[in-house]
C-alpha cells in the first residue's frame, strides 16, 4: 500500500518490544528493489526454536500483476540464531507453520 517495507521493528508502528525474556525481534529487508522482508524471532535461550515470517512480492506470469506472498517458518531444532535459506519455502533447516 505504501510501496515500501518497514526497515525495523519500530517502523512497523505496532509498539512491540525488540527484546523479551525469550526472544529478540528484527526486520530484514532484502532482494532486488527490496522485494522481500523477513520478520525474525530469534531465541536468546537455548531450548527454543527460532521463527521467521517472510513476505515477498511476486509477479503473475499470466496477468503481469504483482501480489504479495507470505510464509511463516520455524526451525527444525532449537537454536539461538536466525533461520537461513528461506526463499519461496522454508529451506532445509525449517518447516512451514500450518494454520
Amino acid at each position: 500500500e505504501l510501496g515500501d517495507w518497514a526497515s525495523n521493528v519500530d517502523a512497523l508502528g505496532i509498539g512491540i518490544k525488540t527484546q523479551t525474556t525469550n526472544f529478540t525481534y528484527a526486520v530484514n529487508v532484502s532482494g532486488a528493489k527490496a522485494s522481500t522482508v523477513a520478520n525474525e524471532g530469534v531465541p536468546v535461550v537455548s531450548n527454543l526454536r527460532p521463527y521467521t515470517g517472510q513476505v515477498y512480492t511476486q509477479q503473475s506470469t499470466t496477468t503481469s500483476e504483482t501480489t504479495t506472498v507470505a510464509i511463516l517458518c520455524v526451525n527444525n531444532t532449537t537454536a539461538t540464531a536466525a533461520i537461513t535459506g528461506i526463499g519461496t519455502d522454508c529451506g532445509s533447516n525449517a518447516v512451514a507453520v500450518s494454520k
